[in-house]
């Protein structure tokens, strides 16, 4: 029974969203602190969110724990796995088509997957190219277009534009500039509320070159129906 308890271990996803709870923090911290002897493995995604819980010189948990950034998958391990997974079917898809690939589902594990899921059941005895993978991600997004809709209702007519824009754009650095604005009819104050929500919930995320669709395959999705 000891060894068993060695190897335990507490493990919370989507951690950030306690932020959203008022009180819970100084709850929680108690909480794990009194498990003193069990590894604990907090995971989120979204980067804003995290770090006012665990950044924020105020906030209850600040520096709690030791950071761990996960980054993307290397190109070429990657490009290995799925060459591993393609055999099956006589498939192989050089370096730089899987690179392509990868780069055009945002290197978002879980829409590779997908997407390469349709190549394999859709393709055997070839050399996968740009080509083919256009075409996946287009009957891809076409079989998941219904889910995508009904999603979509859940916005109002201006958040379903901006979301439009920002895909069909790819990524936008200054959302709130007069360019962007201007070239979707929303006052500054209400694009600034929109991208404020959408990226609380994570439909938008924020990089180096700016905000962008978080699912690769919703922006898909936008570019093609919206």
């Amino acid at each position: 029974q000891a060894v068993r308890k060695r190897y335990r271990a507490a493990i919370i996803d989507e951690f950030q969203d306690i932020a959203k709870i008022s009180g819970a923090q100084s709850i929680l911290r108690n909480a794990l602190e009194s498990l003193d002897l069990i590894p604990i493995i907090v995971m989120g995604s979204k980067q804003h969110l995290l770090s006012q819980v665990l950044a924020a010189p105020n906030a209850p948990m600040a520096f709690w724990g030791k950071d761990l950034n996960l980054q993307a998958i290397p190109y070429k391990e990657y490009t290995t796995y799925i060459n591993e997974r393609f055999k099956i079917r006589g498939l192989m898809i050089e370096e730089s088509a899987s690179q392509y690939l990868q780069n055009i589902m945002n290197r978002v594990p879980e829409s590779i997957n997908i997407l390469c899921d349709h190549l394999l059941n859709n393709y055997n005895n070839i050399d996968l190219s740009p080509i083919e993978i256009d075409s996946a991600i287009t009957k891809v997004v076409n079989n998941i277009a219904p889910r995508y809709e009904s999603y979509l209702s859940n916005f109002t007519n201006n958040e379903g534009k901006l979301f439009s824009r920002i895909a069909k754009k790819s990524t936008v650095l200054e959302p709130m500039g007069k360019e962007f604005v201007s070239s979707i009819g929303i006052t500054p104050r209400a694009v600034s509320k929109i991208i404020e929500k959408a990226t609380d919930i994570g439909i938008l995320s924020r990089s180096e070159k700016g905000y962008l669709i978080t699912d690769p395959l919703f922006r898909e999705f936008l570019k093609q129906y919206k």
